[in-house]
C-alpha cells in the first residue's frame, strides 16, 4: 500500500489484486505497450534479492547495483510485460478442449522449446525479473536446471489440453498445459471462457492448481512433501481453548475437530497430542505427538510422491487450514469441502461472532478459504473421474 501511495496519478496498476501474490507492474497509461517500462517492482522481494525501481537494481540498503545492465534489464521487463496475459483484455473468441498425447519428458531448456510454437502463455506469472514470484511460481530456467525430466503420472491415461482460438495454452514454466481428465479440462475451459473483458488469474483457481501440479509439484515433489509435513507439529487442531475460560470456543473446537482427530488416528497410528496452553514452538520443535504419528504421516505423504494431483491438493488444503489433519481429511475424502472450511475457520468465525466482521479482511479470508477448499476437492474429484462419465457431483462442491 505504501508503494501505491507514492505513485503518481499517471500510472495504473496491472494484474495487482489483493493477496494475489503477483508482483506489481505499474505501466504508463498513456504509453504504447512496446514503450512501457516498469515503474515499481518493490513488492514481494524473494530471498533478499534486489528489487527493481525505474529499471535500476536497488539493494535493500538502497544502493544502485549493476548500472551497466540497466538497459538489458529494461528490455527484458518490456518483453515479458508485453507477453504477460494477466490484466490484458480478452483476445480470444473460442475456448475448446482437445485430446493430446501425454508428455513424460521435457527438454532441459523449456523456454527455448516453446519459444517458436503457437501456444499461448499462462496468465500466472513466473517472475518477470528472473526470480521466483511471490505466488510460488518458480522461473522456467530454475525448473529446467533443477529437474530436466518432469515426474508425471506413470500411466496410459488420456490427456486433454485447452485451446484458445485453436492455440494451446501453456503453463507458467512454458510446458504445454495438459491434464489427465476431460472433466477437469472442461471445467478449466469454463474458467477461461468466464473471462469476459479482462484476464484475471485470481478467478481461475482450477487453472492455478493444475499449473502448480504440472510446474511445481512435478518438478520438485520433495519441497511439497516437506511443506505439508511442517504443519503437523503445530497443527491448528491440536491447540484447544480452555474449557473453563472459553467454553463457547471449546465447544466449537470439539464439534469440528474431535471427530477428525479420532478418524486420523486410524491412518496415523495414534491420536495427535493437544495442548490448552500457549506454546512457543521454536525451529525444529513442535508438539509431542507420538513418534508413530510423525512416521505414519511422512509415509502417507511420500506415498503420494508420484501422484502430483493428490500431493498438490494435500498442500493446498493443509496450507489454507494450517492443519495437516484437515488436508488429510480432504485427500482421503473424510471431510466435505464445507466441513473442511468450518474446521479451518473455527477460531476466526468465533472472533467474528464476538467482535463483528471486518470488511476487506474477514470477508476476503472467508472467500479465499472457500475457493481453496472447494477447488482442491473439485480438482481431486475430476482427476479421479477421468473423462467424467462416471462422476457424481456433490451438492457441496
Amino acid at each position: 500500500s505504501n508503494t501505491r501511495q507514492r505513485l503518481s496519478s499517471n500510472f495504473r496498476p496491472v494484474a495487482c489484486g489483493r493477496d494475489s501474490g503477483y508482483r506489481c507492474a505499474y505501466l504508463m497509461s498513456t504509453a504504447r505497450i512496446s514503450d512501457c517500462h516498469l515503474r515499481s517492482f518493490a513488492t514481494n522481494t524473494v530471498n533478499g534479492e534486489a528489487s527493481y525501481t525505474n529499471g535500476a537494481a536497488i539493494s535493500k540498503d538502497g544502493h544502485n547495483a549493476a548500472e551497466t545492465k540497466v538497459t538489458d534489464r529494461q528490455e527484458e521487463v518490456r518483453r515479458v510485460a508485453h507477453e504477460r496475459l494477466a490484466g490484458r483484455r480478452r483476445f480470444f473468441k473460442v475456448v475448446s478442449v482437445a485430446q493430446v498425447k501425454p508428455i513424460t519428458n521435457v527438454s532441459s531448456d523449456i523456454s527455448s522449446k516453446h519459444a517458436h510454437d503457437n501456444g499461448i502463455a499462462s496468465p500466472i506469472s513466473a517472475g518477470v525479473d528472473g526470480t521466483d514470484s511471490g505466488s510460488g511460481i518458480v522461473h522456467p530456467e530454475k525448473i529446467a536446471a533443477r529437474n530436466a525430466v518432469r515426474k508425471k503420472d506413470q500411466d496410459e491415461r488420456t490427456y486433454f489440453g485447452i485451446t484458445l482460438d485453436g492455440k494451446r495454452i501453456r503453463t507458467p514454466a512454458g510446458q504445454n498445459f495438459e491434464v489427465p481428465s476431460q472433466a477437469l479440462a472442461v471445467a478449466i475451459a469454463a474458467e477461461w471462457d468466464a473471462q469476459r473483458t479482462h484476464i484475471n488469474p485470481t478467478q481461475m483457481p482450477l487453472m492455478t492448481l493444475a499449473c502448480t501440479a504440472l510446474d511445481q509439484t512435478a518438478a520438485d515433489p520433495e519441497t511439497v512433501i516437506q511443506n505439508c509435513l511442517r504443519y503437523l507439529p503445530s497443527d491448528t487442531t491440536s491447540f484447544l481453548a480452555d474449557p473453563i475460560e472459553d467454553r463457547v470456543l471449546a465447544r466449537k473446537q470439539k464439534l469440528h475437530w474431535e471427530h477428525l482427530r479420532k478418524w486420523s488416528s486410524k491412518i496415523l497410528g495414534g491420536i495427535p497430542a493437544t495442548t490448552n496452553a500457549i506454546v512457543n514452538i521454536g525451529k525444529g520443535k513442535g508438539l509431542p505427538h507420538p513418534d508413530i504419528v510423525y512416521r505414519k504421516a511422512e509415509d502417507f505423504v511420500r506415498s503420494l510422491e508420484n501422484d502430483i494431483w493428490k500431493l498438490t491438493v494435500l498442500q493446498c488444503a493443509t496450507v489454507e487450514a494450517k492443519s495437516f489433519l484437515v488436508g488429510l481429511g480432504i485427500v482421503k475424502k473424510y471431510l466435505s469441502p464445507s466441513q473442511a472450511i468450518e474446521a479451518a475457520r473455527v477460531e476466526e468465525e468465533f472472533q467474528i461472532e464476538n467482535w463483528g466482521c471486518v470488511e476487506g479482511g474477514h470477508d476476503y479470508d472467508r472467500l479465499n478459504c472457500s475457493i481453496q477448499m472447494r477447488s482442491a476437492s473439485f480438482l481431486l474429484e475430476m482427476i479421479e473421474s477421468g473423462n467424467g462419465s462416471d462422476m457424481k457431483f456433490s451438492d457441496d462442491l
